[in-house]
């Protein structure tokens, strides 16, 4: 964590990297804000949620400037939302977004050239481009007196055919060709041509010599990359490479040790795009996916690619909902291209983190449903209460409002000190926010009617600190919750419940994926535990999972089977 700060005359700005999570960051940050200046300038650069105590003291700015005199800039458009939503933003809270490239998806060549270090980039990025009707050129600084070993050494990470670049030979697609040591590589109408001509930039074979004259042969079809190495070869013919209308990819020097023929490239600024080499074969798989393959390909590709490359897996999730979180998404980032969006998403942690919470069901409220809350109060837990000790797994809590609405009955019925909440859902952000407590303060009058009809005894806003834009859940309520991280795709049983809560989530999945996530519920619960589910979610009588008896079909309780 760093806070920077930046006085000019009276205007005080602050750039803030971290989420300010410890009580020491908080406290520098509240010491950074203090005094009066003219206006206040706060710039968020990577945080993705802010703690309560950072919402509080924003709150205490945003009474002190008048709105012309306060700006908060977030970079990420999960806490710019959040914000707004308790009214701690103005007009002037923007995203920062991220600009990603477009897809040149005309490809028919690609040639790869580097020096030193860049041979295991090359095996790198050639190991995950699919079979494609392509032809793929490698050069490397190797040299004259070499074993020609690197076919097959290529050969065993691609499936295409791996050569070496032979004279008078006419282009094949679906092949490698390697630039043999000692000799300039050309090609002139389709085909291949060997010279030793004067060495270019110290170097035969030259990257300079073969990119230039696929650039000419090829123009637009041509892609070239360059990666790490000493020297300027392939720096040098850049700006006629990009002239014929090619594409240039240089890798990122940060990846480089010998980092000279990127830097040198970079410092020309004859290129498209800097990339690592993740992102290139992202990229590069991106732009070579068949136009043919049908829309329902693309998104299975999408989706296990998703899981192969972060770990999470919406292959299971109900496909009607995926396309519409997809769809805006892409509209949220003023994506036109699927392949251009799935390149982004695929390459850049960040733009995955969007799409992440886009597809996070994050759309609940307080008591929602009340009559099922009133049969938790009049019914199911009073009969728990003969249990010492009281185990309730919300789960898929979102923001936390389920969790908070059975604290608060808990609390009504004299249970809440004997009982443990456990609230998870799989998207962390959410998380840390639900464990804020805070929330609009038009929840209060949103959400009067359903206590009232879940059977509260009290007034609904007794449970709350008032501020002027939000409302804070009562610290006693969040005492007997533990938020925490839990995926009910991959994740297994935690611990043994009397009540599991899951309302309005499984209708996201698929029936594959409802059945596994219901025997987890069933192997979660007691003997005699309780599962609750949403008003849209049923377990059909004699179905796959006859482990569950309805108690209340109208109400969507049901109790565990002892069978």
């Amino acid at each position: 964590m760093s806070i920077h700060v930046h006085d000019n005359q009276d205007v005080r700005q602050l750039v803030v990297k971290g989420s300010l999570s410890t009580a020491g960051e908080q406290s520098l940050f509240r010491e950074a804000v203090k005094g009066k200046h003219r206006s206040l300038e706060i710039d968020f650069i990577d945080a993705r949620f802010l703690p309560v105590d950072i919402i509080d003291t924003l709150a205490a700015l945003r009474r002190q400037y008048s709105r012309e005199n306060l700006k908060i800039h977030t970079c990420y458009r999960i806490l710019t939302s959040y914000l707004r939503r308790i009214h701690i933003s103005n007009s002037l809270l923007q995203e920062k977004k991220t600009t990603s490239p477009s897809l040149h998806t005309n490809i028919g060549i690609i040639a790869m050239g580097g020096s030193a270090g860049s041979l295991e980039k090359i095996i790198s990025v050639i190991k995950r481009i699919p079979l494609s009707d392509i032809t793929m050129f490698i050069i490397q600084h190797i040299g004259e007196g070499g074993n020609r070993i690197l076919d097959k050494l290529l050969q065993s990470h691609t499936p295409y055919k791996v050569l070496y670049a032979a004279p008078d030979v006419l282009i094949q697609k679906r092949t490698l060709y390697i630039a043999p040591p000692g000799y300039h590589t050309i090609v002139v109408g389709d085909y291949i041509y060997l010279t030793q001509e004067e060495r270019v930039n110290y170097s035969r074979p030259s990257i300079d010599v073969l990119f230039e004259s696929l650039s000419i042969q090829y123009g637009p079809e041509l892609m070239t990359i360059l990666f790490c190495g000493y020297g300027r070869d392939g720096t040098t013919t850049m700006k006629s490479v990009k002239e014929n209308n090619s594409t240039v990819i240089v890798e990122t020097p940060d990846e480089c040790e010998a980092g000279e023929i990127p830097e040198n490239a970079i410092l020309g600024g004859a290129y498209d795009y800097i990339m690592s080499c993740n992102e290139i074969s992202e990229y590069i798989s991106s732009v070579l996916e068949s136009n043919e393959i049908s829309a329902e390909e693309k998104l299975n590709q999408f989706l296990a690619s998703i899981y192969d490359t972060y770990g999470y897996d919406f292959r299971d999730y109900q496909r009607d909902t995926l396309k519409r979180r997809i769809g805006a998404s892409m509209a949220n980032e003023n994506f036109d291209s699927f392949d251009a969006f799935k390149f982004s998403v695929l390459s850049k942690r960040e733009s995955f983190e969007r799409l992440f919470y886009d597809f996070s069901i994050n759309t609940t409220t307080f008591f929602r449903n009340p009559l099922s809350f009133k049969m938790l109060r009049d019914d199911i837990l009073p009969y728990l209460a003969s249990y010492h000790h009281i185990k309730i797994w919300c789960a898929g809590c979102s923001s936390g409002e389920e969790a908070y609405s059975v604290s608060i009955i808990l609390k009504e019925l004299g249970l809440l000190k004997k009982s443990r909440i456990y609230a998870t859902d799989f998207n962390t952000i959410i998380l840390e926010n639900a464990k804020n407590g805070i929330f609009p303060r038009d929840y209060l009058n949103l959400n009067e009617n359903n206590y009232i009809q879940s059977g509260g005894e009290k007034t609904f806003s007794d449970y709350f600190e008032i501020n002027k834009g939000y409302v804070k859940i009562e610290e006693t309520l969040k005492e007997r919750i533990l938020f925490f991280n839990h995926s009910l795709v991959s994740d297994g049983v935690f611990n043994e419940f009397q009540l599991i809560i899951c309302r309005n989530v499984l209708i996201y999945f698929n029936k594959n994926l409802q059945n596994r996530v219901l025997e987890l519920f069933k192997d979660s619960l007691d003997m005699s535990g309780f599962l609750m589910l949403g008003e849209s979610e049923n377990i059909l009588p004699g179905g796959e999972n006859d482990f569950f008896n309805p108690y209340n079909s109208k109400n969507r309780i049901y109790k565990k089977s002892f069978l």
